[in-house]
């Protein structure tokens, strides 16, 4: 067996390694510390120099007969098929590991690789930026863009700001009171058209999404894809979100559930949103580009008890004598600089 100290770190385990047609190795060792920094190149802090510009600000590039078109895609995961050409079983351990100066606790990496097809049986991290993650299932197809099977994670974060910034993305824009928040799901099928199971939980609420979307390398497109939100307390929610509406408070427990299709620019949508004793459906095209409206909809409402409904949001609404209830269908236009019902029935 091993037992070899390198700087800092000390490795322990067993390494067996193949010279054949294909080269091939297994290996199962565990690692007390790692300062992965310190074998990183360093950031030089300068930025690159940005591609020059047309006149509405966005960069260019030009083909051989000088005109100006938009540069094609690359395969992100093109990197990965230098692991064609290798088998691999793998099964490691790492106690305590630094990255970017931040401390990940107990790394355990069991999988496989064989003719292109990474099988992950068990990836965890106890303890990143304060989350921790789980990770299994199978990826193939790594000469090309792969396709995952049954690839399932859960990462469970007790401060969503701490982890962001961890990866790069601005804190700024988490919203803040979240508490603990758990993402799980699966994903399915080519990475750049994948099938989606996922769900998210915290402040109170439970957020679901599942579906296909399709054409991730150019313009996405979604099918049939089922969006679901559940919430204890609608204000919180929206606190959550920068809106500050107290009185939502007696609104109590709301439901949205819909489906949206078509791709991102202009998709067609379809949702429900039941909270104090009713509903509100609205179902239509919404159009993100800036020419036209960006609704067109239909709107359908049920309120058996109207006077729940305005109690919920009047604040101290006290009705003056008996309310029925709303049955209403309209047509809903306009976009952010105002929006019109007509049409009401």
């Amino acid at each position: 067996g091993l037992d070899l100290q390198l700087d800092s770190s000390r490795l322990t385990g067993g390494v067996t390694v193949a010279f054949s047609k294909r080269p091939s190795f297994g290996a199962d060792f565990t690692i007390d510390r790692l300062n992965l920094d310190a074998y990183l190149p360093k950031s030089t802090g300068k930025k690159e120099k940005a591609a020059p510009k047309n006149k509405a600000g966005a960069p260019k590039a030009k083909d051989a007969q000088g005109d100006t078109k938009v540069k094609p895609a690359e395969n992100p995961l093109a990197g990965l098929k230098v692991l064609t050409g290798v088998d691999a079983n793998l099964k490691t351990r790492i106690k305590n590991l630094t990255f970017q100066g931040a401390p990940i606790k107990n790394v355990f990496v069991d999988g496989t690789l064989y003719n292109g097809q990474i099988e992950i049986r068990r990836l965890n991290i106890a303890r990143m930026a304060g989350a921790s993650v789980s990770l299994k299932g199978v990826i193939d197809g790594l000469g090309e863009v792969p396709t995952v099977k049954g690839l399932a994670f859960e990462v469970k974060a007790d401060d969503v700001p701490k982890l962001l910034k961890f990866a790069g993305i601005d804190a700024g824009a988490a919203p803040k009171g979240l508490g603990t928040v758990t993402l799980k799901g699966r994903i399915d099928g080519n990475l750049l058209a994948p099938k989606l199971n996922i769900t998210m939980s915290g402040a109170g609420a439970t957020a679901k999404v599942s579906g296909h979307i399709d054409g991730l390398g150019v313009l996405p497109v979604v099918k049939g894809l089922k969006i679901q939100l559940k919430a204890k307390d609608a204000s919180r929610v929206l606190k959550l979100a920068g809106i500050e509406a107290p009185a939502l408070k007696k609104l109590g427990a709301v439901d949205l559930s819909g489906v949206v299709d078509g791709n991102f620019l202009s998709p067609s949508v379809a949702m429900t949103l039941k909270a104090a004793g009713g509903s509100v459906r609205v179902q239509g095209p919404v159009n993100m580009l800036p020419v036209g409206d960006m609704l067109d909809m239909t709107v359908n409402a049920e309120y058996p008890k109207l006077s729940r409904l305005l109690r919920a949001l009047g604040g101290g609404y006290r009705p003056a004598g008996k309310v029925g209830g709303l049955n209403l269908e309209a047509r809903l236009r306009g976009g952010p600089k105002g929006l019109t019902l007509s049409g009401i029935k």
